[in-house]
């Protein structure tokens, strides 16, 4: 089951939340996996989720499509994006799209390969109050543009480690 977002003004959220959290993580020890298929009508500049605070403080992250077919992971107020386009240029295709975080790196993997890797210790504060998780929208700036997204987001699931 995924959910259509229209591209313009829909997405699913919540304020207030530390949802990519755990009791066990730390500013310098914490992993976890985030899973979920897309179906975008386009390239396009779309957010599929992204938790933050209104700053380029520790607790934000994300995953963002650019208009050129590439993704991007974004940790703090940093970034990485796929090397090469990894979203066609049509309507009709699902990708299964899985990003790792942890405090040595982060790595995306659309369709089961590896689209972009980033080593470099990030502290990051999960348990920052007042991260809001968006799902179908993303900031361009501090706070920026809103970019939402438009296509289908389906399955989006948070693990608490890193999956292998």
């Amino acid at each position: 089951m995924s959910i259509i977002f229209d591209g313009t003004d829909d997405c699913i959220g919540k304020d207030n939340i530390t949802i990519l959290n755990s009791s066990g993580f730390s500013s310098s020890n914490y992993a976890f996996t985030t899973s979920c298929w897309i179906k975008p009508h386009n390239r396009q500049n779309g957010g599929i989720w992204e938790q933050y605070d209104g700053s380029v403080g520790a607790g934000r992250l994300g995953l963002f499509l650019l208009s050129n077919g590439k993704i991007r992971l974004r940790f703090k107020n940093s970034y990485v994006a796929s090397s090469s386009a990894v979203i066609a240029d049509n309507d009709s295709t699902w990708y299964h799209i899985l990003a790792i975080h942890q405090y040595g790196s982060r790595e995306l993997f659309v369709d089961n390969a590896s689209a972009v890797s980033h080593t470099s210790n990030q502290t990051s504060d999960h348990s920052t109050a007042g991260l809001d998780f968006k799902i179908g929208l993303a900031y361009a700036g501090n706070p920026g543009t809103a970019y939402y997204f438009d296509g289908e987001i389906g399955n989006l699931k948070v693990f608490n480690s890193e999956l292998t």
